[in-house]
């Protein structure tokens, strides 16, 4: 990421429940794994999926490797410079728009299971 000017350093991966008290306009998952594990955001928001390839599953040489993580990482960029100037993906047609709801006490006891 440093190679595209963003600064990695000091961030690390985050647990998804750290952020369910915060609101959110968009959620947008960016694997087909994600989308499957996290069939339900329990707040009320605009869910999208960008499918993407899984660049962890690219084999080859180190070099072979990293330049899928690289096509990915732009592949990414685009799709959020679309999204921002425009609001919707940059191709509608590898957008699937999930409409959510609030989460109910019914839905509390599915929610560990799901991420566990």
């Amino acid at each position: 990421m440093d190679e595209v000017g963003i600064d990695l350093g000091g961030h690390s991966s985050k647990t998804f429940d750290q952020f369910l008290a915060q609101p959110w306009d968009c959620v947008i998952t960016v694997c087909d794994n994600a989308n499957e594990r996290c069939p339900i955001f329990p707040a009320r928001t605009t869910r999208l999926h960008w499918s993407f390839e899984d660049p962890s599953a690219a084999s080859g040489s180190e070099d072979e490797r990293l330049r899928v993580f690289r096509r990915i990482r732009d592949e990414i960029g685009g799709r959020l410079e679309g999204f921002i100037a425009t609001g919707r993906g940059a191709s509608e047609a590898h957008t699937k728009t999930i409409t959510t709801r609030g989460a109910t006490q019914a839905d509390a006891g599915a929610i560990p299971r799901i991420y566990n």
